[in-house]
């Protein structure tokens, strides 16, 4: 192992200290760790994004803040789009009004192009401290391009909040504990102003009157813990607006009946841009408004499991608000699926009448040969499919960013999966000239 790779690593395990295990690692998963203290693969180097891809990335910020305060403006002038986006929400979460985020978090895939497309959107704490560290590390130890300087993202929280908070996470969430206590420690708190970590229901006493939501929306419902710090009367951040991280915000942009609002909306520049980055996705229920239109012999959605498997090119995904649709669970790529589980799973989705399911256009997403540092320090390729994990504040600028890549289409942070920071390529030739 060469000493610069040796220095990374001591560099990773040092900003990781105190919070081991960034996230817990199940009993199985642990002979696959490759390095003491470091729960995942790490990258021999930064992953370099074309300088198109990057251009893509920055231009999405701001349209994707277009989009969510459009989407805010449908719901109080559209009852159809109200009543969609309030199906199983309790009472006391309808009447959407604009939350009070910090960021938006956007996971995107990679085209066959060299732009990028939508996969979620999100306002998850969980990734953000193990960015975080990465991104330290990398510049710390000299790679340069790193895309993003280093206190970028404390800088900016420290400008959003004027008073000490809790971050407060769920049960359900605990073995994201350390990846939250750090944020709390290292992000949030400054000289002056302190934030701590506290799990719902453990020491309420140790709750400030400024709570950072570390849990799900739908975790409300399920955990009367996390239910009495919400009900409890204390200012909440970014606020109960379970209807903006719905997938099916997504599909609305592609409903037929919506589209003329969007257009007007958005503007021309944004909109058009888009429809580019937003794979074709409609509700499930809602598909013959839906503005792609199903594939040829399909006239319902159930006739999807009688295609041939090369033909199912869809994901079918629990839209949000329910505990299927968190950590890669509730989501089905059809085209993996026998007929008759395709079938099973459709049936599904239509038949629960009290949640949401979206179908999705299935964007297989581009392999990067990425090379991870293996035990003896020796350079290992692995074939990737990458998943980029993108923060915006609200001026649609980059909070930070980064990458997780996987050899399967489920692409999510684990012990096989290669994790690391995003730096840029050199701008092409032209583009170099022409900026003279």
């Amino acid at each position: 192992m060469d000493e610069r790779t040796r220095n990374l690593l001591d560099e990773i395990r040092y900003r990781i200290e105190g919070y081991d295990p960034i996230y817990n690692v199940q009993e199985e998963r642990k002979p696959q760790i490759i390095h003491d203290g470091i729960p995942f693969r790490i990258p021999v180097e930064p992953l370099q994004l074309r300088y198109n891809t990057l251009e893509d990335i920055k231009y999405l910020g701001k349209a994707i803040w277009k989009f969510i305060r459009a989407v805010i403006e449908l719901y109080e002038q559209d009852e159809k789009a109200k009543e969609l986006l309030d199906r199983s929400k309790p009472d006391y979460m309808k009447g959407l009004k604009e939350a009070l985020y910090l960021f938006l978090r956007l996971d995107l895939g990679l085209t066959r192009e060299g732009g990028v497309c939508i996969y979620e959107i999100d306002n998850t704490l969980y990734g953000m401290a193990i960015l975080d560290i990465l991104n330290r590390s990398y510049a710390a130890q000299g790679y340069g391009d790193i895309l993003l300087p280093e206190n970028t993202l404390k800088n900016y929280i420290e400008s959003q909040l004027n008073e000490e908070g809790t971050l407060v996470g769920s049960n359900y969430g605990e073995r994201n504990k350390k990846q939250i206590e750090y944020l709390a420690e290292e992000i949030f708190s400054t000289e002056d102003k302190k934030w701590n970590f506290q799990t719902a229901g453990e020491d309420e006493s140790r709750i400030r009157d400024l709570i950072y939501m570390a849990f799900r929306e739908w975790e409300v419902e399920f955990d009367k813990d996390v239910y009495n710090v919400v009900r409890s009367g204390k200012k909440l951040l970014p606020g109960l607006a379970p209807q903006l991280v719905e997938k099916a915000v997504l599909a609305l942009f592609w409903d037929r009946r919506f589209e003329k609002f969007f257009r007007k909306n958005l503007g021309t520049g944004s909109f058009n841009f888009l429809k580019r980055v937003i794979p074709p996705t409609c509700i499930v229920g809602e598909e013959r408004y839906f503005g792609m239109g199903m594939p040829d012999g399909v006239n319902e959605i159930l006739d999807l499991a009688s295609l041939p498997s090369g033909e199912r090119l869809f994901v079918l995904k629990v839209s949000g608000y329910k505990k299927e649709a968190s950590w890669s669970k509730g989501v089905w790529f059809l085209s993996e699926l026998s007929q008759e589980q395709c079938l099973e799973a459709l049936k599904n989705a239509i038949e629960d009448k009290d949640h949401l399911y979206v179908l999705q256009v299935f964007n297989k997403g581009v392999k990067r040969k990425i090379s991870y540092v293996g035990k003896d320090g020796n350079s290992i390729v692995m074939p990737s499919i990458v998943r980029l994990s993108v923060y915006y504040d609200t001026k649609g600028k980059l909070c930070t960013i980064g990458f997780t890549g996987c050899e399967t289409s489920r692409v999510h942070a684990m012990t096989t999966a290669i994790i690391g920071p995003v730096a840029e390529k050199e701008k092409p030739f032209k583009e170099v000239v022409n900026s003279s």
